[in-house]
């Protein structure tokens, strides 16, 4: 009865419940693959397009893989550095980001150098150094350049070096001279270069540059430059006059190529230059007499064999120049008459030849330069040798002038007992073998010789400097003494005019003083200044550059470095300067004194990865001045465009 009991519940429980009649389903499930659901399915390629997928692929691996750097074209050796500090060696980015626009702005740089310019990007400038005009020389890719302007009396202009076709500028200054070694620009990488400069301003200023070069997988290299401007200074009034013209404006069109091949130590190029300009003639104030206005043509040619590498091992090299320069429409030098001729044409050769060995602490060279003009060789050997360690380096140059019979020795010592200190000790000695050269004058203008005039004998040149340094608080506080004996200077006569005779310049002592270093982060300041103890022609007296800078490319902000900021402001002042100049309606030399001067020179950049903004504001002030004595300057003259380079 109790089983009874509970088992009938359970069954009218169950009696409630509906059966479900469906079959269960016996099929099998097959689940896919994720890979199979999550990823689209693959188109096959037939093989063609698959050869073509692949050629693509592994020529671009080949491009980049051939884009490396190739052996470089042969350099001309460069010179131990003697200075305090590294301040007067510049690289290409050095150079176009500086405030100078030709080589004498960057000339100032060098304590003893004065920069002297008739006018804005296309008149005369020129450089001295103590006051001594023929003690700078400039030096492209080793081949020394002369002046060939029948006018010049061998005084370079140095508005024919142009340096934005310079990869590199080495001051060499010792106590004698001051030698600027250029080097070209030339491209090592397979990849094309190119780059494009265009800027505009005051003064009717326009220009344009262009640069391509690449090097090939053989080794082969193309380079071609070419650049054109123009600057004037009358500008056109409504009523359709020209106003405030004849301050030596005028146009350049230059056109550059380099072909060459490097591989391994062997390399082989020639290097051309076309250079095609003029320049209006300027009239002086006062009694100075007009600068002489310029038309012509500079063709230049080089071509040189290297072995070796200049800066490691042995090397060697032959290079052959040909300059030539002509006039168009304007008299010579050397013609008495007062009528133009249709040109007047000069041919120089120069035949040169290096050979020398190079270690980190010793450097040994003999470079022979064989002029050939006017029908006669002239012949220049030059030995130098130089020995360097960590806190000691010391060089010498001997040199050998035949176009002047004179002989000249530098020698340079340098100590670094520490590292917060430096001392820079240089002594020049210059002979010639006779007393006067053929076809001096006096200052006076009349001719002479050394039996007539003994006190216009060539004398004894002797020159000496010392400097030294302090390193205190990141910056160098510099110091040093220039002494020069007497010499016989040599007038500018392209600025002077050519009848200016020649005279002997007292002996002279100056003081150096300069500090350089950064005043506050990214803010840096470099004074450089000089005070002779005496006053005499071509020289000021004292003369001082004052630099405050902004570079910096704000890496906190742009770590990868593709923005960048680079601000310049320059202050130079400098004591009146007197010139001789020949007067031809009088018959006779006159002197012309300039006022004092001081000026202040604005650069600004912005670089946003390839690209640079510049602008360029001179003479911020718009006072007044001269540099050179009865030329004045343009007052304010502002200059502002791109560069632009890339590889592609």
């Amino acid at each position: 009865m109790l089983l009874l009991g509970v088992a009938l519940p359970q069954r009218l429980a169950s009696a409630q419940t509906r059966v479900d009649t469906t079959r269960a389903d016996t099929t099998k499930r097959v689940v896919p693959p994720v890979d199979s659901v999550t990823q689209p399915p693959v188109t096959v390629l037939d093989t063609a397009a698959q050869r073509r997928a692949q050629h693509r692929i592994d020529s671009i691996a080949a491009f980049r893989k051939a884009d490396t750097i190739k052996a470089p074209l042969a350099h001309f050796e460069k010179p131990l550095s003697f200075e305090v500090d590294e301040r007067l060696r510049f690289d290409r980015t050095q150079i176009l980001t500086s405030e100078a626009t030709n080589l004498s702005e960057l000339l100032a740089l060098v304590p003893g150098v004065t920069h002297y310019a008739s006018g804005w990007l296309q008149s005369a400038h020129l450089a001295s150094y103590g006051g001594d005009f023929a003690r700078v020389r400039v030096f492209m890719d080793g081949v020394e350049m002369d002046a060939n302007d029948p006018r010049s009396n061998g005084v370079l202009d140095l508005i024919d070096v142009r340096l934005w076709l310079l990869d590199e500028i080495v001051i060499e200054r010792t106590a004698g001279e001051v030698r600027v070694w250029c080097r070209t620009a030339s491209n090592n990488r397979t990849t094309p270069f190119t780059r494009t400069d265009i800027y505009t301003g005051d003064l009717n200023t326009n220009g344009f540059r262009a640069l391509f070069a690449r090097r090939f997988t053989n080794g082969m290299l193309l380079q071609v430059n070419g650049e054109q401007f123009a600057t004037q200074q009358g500008r056109q009034s409504q009523f359709g006059t020209t106003t405030a013209a004849g301050r030596g404006d005028g146009g350049n069109q230059i056109l550059n190529a380099r072909v060459g091949f490097g591989r391994k130590r062997v390399s082989a190029d020639v290097y051309g230059l076309i250079t095609t300009r003029d320049r209006d003639a300027q009239a002086g104030i006062d009694s100075t007499p007009p600068i002489a206005a310029y038309k012509g043509t500079r063709r230049e040619v080089t071509a040189r064999v290297a072995v070796g590498d200049s800066m490691n091992g042995l090397w060697s090299q032959l290079v052959f120049n040909s300059l030539r320069t002509r006039l168009e429409g304007i008299r010579a030098a050397a013609d008495t008459d007062t009528t133009n001729h249709s040109d007047t044409t000069r041919s120089r050769d120069m035949k040169m030849f290096a050979v020398g060995y190079r270690t980190q602490t010793m450097q040994l060279s003999f470079t022979e330069r064989l002029r050939t003009f006017n029908g006669k060789a002239w012949s220049s050997p030059a030995v130098r040798a130089g020995y360097t360690t960590k806190w000691l380096s010391a060089g010498a140059f001997l040199e050998r002038q035949a176009i002047d019979s004179s002989s000249h020795l530098d020698a340079t010592v340098r100590v670094a007992p520490v590292k917060w200190g430096a001392a820079s000790f240089s002594q020049s000695v210059r002979r010639f073998d006779v007393g006067t050269a053929d076809g001096e004058t006096s200052v006076d203008g009349s001719a002479v010789d050394g039996t007539v005039a003994d006190s216009l004998r060539r004398p004894i040149e002797n020159q000496s400097r010392v400097e030294g340094g302090v390193l205190w608080h990141g910056h160098w506080f510099t110091g040093g003494f220039i002494r020069q004996s007497n010499f016989l200077q040599k007038p500018p006569t392209l600025i002077t005019g050519t009848g200016t005779g020649r005279f002997i310049a007292p002996a002279s002592k100056g003081y150096t003083f300069g500090v350089r270093g950064k005043v506050y982060r990214e803010i840096g300041l470099d004074v450089q200044g000089i005070r002779w103890n005496n006053a005499a022609l071509y020289r000021p007296q004292f003369s001082t550059r004052t630099d405050v800078s902004l570079v910096t490319n704000w890496l906190s902000r742009f770590p990868k470095g593709e923005f960048g900021i680079n601000l310049h402001v320059i202050h130079e002042l400098r004591d009146p300067i007197t010139f001789s100049y020949t007067n031809e309606k009088l018959h006779k030399q006159i002197t012309v004194t300039s006022l004092r001067s001081q000026i202040f020179t604005t650069l600004f950049e912005i670089r946003i990865q390839h690209m640079t903004v510049f602008y360029h504001f001179h003479n911020m002030s718009g006072q007044a001045y001269e540099l050179l004595p009865g030329i004045v300057m343009p007052r304010q003259v502002q200059m502002y465009g791109i560069r632009w380079d890339f590889w592609n």
